[in-house]
């Protein structure tokens, strides 16, 4: 009798319908097979749009909506378009907002030897040819006693298991100048974490917020397929700052798409068991940290009115 993981594989054979061996196929076609794959059935598909404090529907305060998007439909949003919310919830702004917008920098070093092989266009220092490394090395050296020096602290540290650096330290009191230099090394995505506490004040809020937990709880859960093959990525967010008016607010950031990497509940943030007759809590305290799964660019602040403080 096969087991489930080898009936899941056989059916995922059947349902992917699979190009043969000798057939090649690029990411479309792996795009392809991956969305025939189905959810398992019980997975959410659309959620309410739920709002806390529920005075906030009937008030002109600001508010930070976090809308709930399908992993397809973020993909979309991150290809330019605007994704499809299948729910949202409507907060009062957290009391405390920050972002941070950094760049990815790492010093960088080039030695003379580096550079003269790299001015060379030799790049043959690991080479396996003893005889083409020997000679391209000569030139590279020839009336240059400095970098005979060098090369042959190099060669002697290899054998030694030291570094070229740690010799002429020793035994001339010197380093090899490393020409070190900060260089970009690529953009980074930027984290938003944000904190509520949320103290009901009747039964209507209280299922509010018990609607609210479980909202977030479940999108942010990883979805299986039906054949138990592939795992599918978790729902996604799209976060905005709005004034009470509905339109986007021109003094706090723009946020891109988001995944929820975690969410924090805290059932007791008074350090003692309270609850109301219907046995909601008195007080919960909700932790959020989000993440963008794309960086921002400099020509998209072109995109945004001069008068909004941009990403």
């Amino acid at each position: 009798q096969k087991s489930n993981l080898s009936k899941g594989v056989d059916n995922s054979i059947k349902t992917l319908n699979l190009p043969k061996d000798d057939v090649e196929f690029n990411n479309d076609d792996l795009s392809n097979i991956v969305s025939k794959e189905k959810v398992i059935s019980g997975t959410r598909q659309s959620y309410e749009n739920l709002v806390y404090p529920t005075t906030l529907r009937r008030s002109n305060n600001d508010r930070l909506k976090i809308s709930i998007l399908s992993p397809t439909e973020s993909e979309s949003e991150r290809k330019g378009g605007k994704g499809k919310a299948i729910g949202s919830v409507t907060l009062p702004p957290p009391g405390k907002i920050t972002d941070n917008n950094k760049v990815d920098f790492k010093s960088g070093t080039l030695n003379p030897l580096e550079l003269a092989l790299a001015e060379s266009g030799l790049g043959l220092l690991l080479e396996d040819d003893p005889a083409n490394l020997e000679a391209n090395i000569k030139r590279i050296t020839d009336g240059r006693d400095d970098l005979k020096t060098i090369v042959s602290g190099l060669f002697v540290g290899k054998a030694i298991n030291k570094s070229a650096n740690a010799i002429l330290s020793r035994e001339a009191g010197a380093i090899i100048n490393p020409n070190m230099q900060l260089l970009f090394n690529g953009p980074t995505l930027r984290p938003f974490t944000f904190n509520y506490k949320m103290s009901p004040r009747d039964r209507g809020e209280s299922v509010q917020v018990q609607k609210i937990i479980r909202m977030f709880k479940q999108s942010s859960a990883v979805q299986r397929t039906e054949t138990n093959f592939f795992l599918r990525s978790p729902n996604r967010y799209r976060l905005e700052f709005l004034t009470g008016s509905d339109s986007p607010h021109r003094f706090l950031p723009k946020i891109k798409t988001c995944s929820l990497l975690g969410l924090g509940v805290d059932y007791t943030p008074e350090n003692s068991y309270m609850s109301y007759e219907n046995n909601s809590m008195v007080a919960y305290t909700l932790t959020f940290s989000f993440q963008e799964i794309q960086p921002v660019f400099n020509d998209e602040y072109s995109k945004l009115n001069d008068a909004d403080v941009g990403f």
